[in-house]
C-alpha cells in the first residue's frame, strides 16, 4: 500500500468538532488508475486553500485496484441565531 504525507489545511489549529470522510474506491481496470490519480492529485493540491480544511490522506493499493482518500474538515460552532435558522441543516449521523 502507498499513503501520501499529510496535506495541512488552513484550519489545521482549529478547535472544535471535525467532520472525517473516509473514500474507499475499487478500479475495474487497473488502467483506470492514471485517470484517478490525476483527480485525487488535483484535491490534493486544491486542499490547502479550502475553508475548513484540516487534513488529507491519499492512499492506494494496487494489488487490490482500491485507492481512496482521508479528510478531516473542521465545523465550526454555530451562533445562536444560526442555530435556529431553518436554513442551515447540519448532517446527522
Amino acid at each position: 500500500m502507498l499513503k501520501s504525507r499529510r496535506i495541512a489545511g488552513p484550519a489545521a489549529a482549529e478547535p472544535g468538532p471535525l467532520v472525517a470522510a473516509l473514500t474507499d474506491f475499487r478500479m475495474n481496470r487497473i488502467l483506470d488508475l492514471p485517470g484517478i490519480a490525476r483527480r485525487g492529485l488535483s484535491l490534493s493540491r486544491l486542499w490547502p486553500t479550502l475553508p475548513g480544511a484540516v487534513g488529507m490522506w491519499l492512499w492506494t493499493d494496487v494489488a487490490t485496484r482500491r485507492v481512496g482518500s482521508l479528510c478531516l474538515s473542521y465545523w465550526p460552532p454555530l451562533s445562536r441565531s444560526a442555530r435556529k435558522s431553518s436554513q442551515v441543516r447540519r448532517p446527522t449521523a
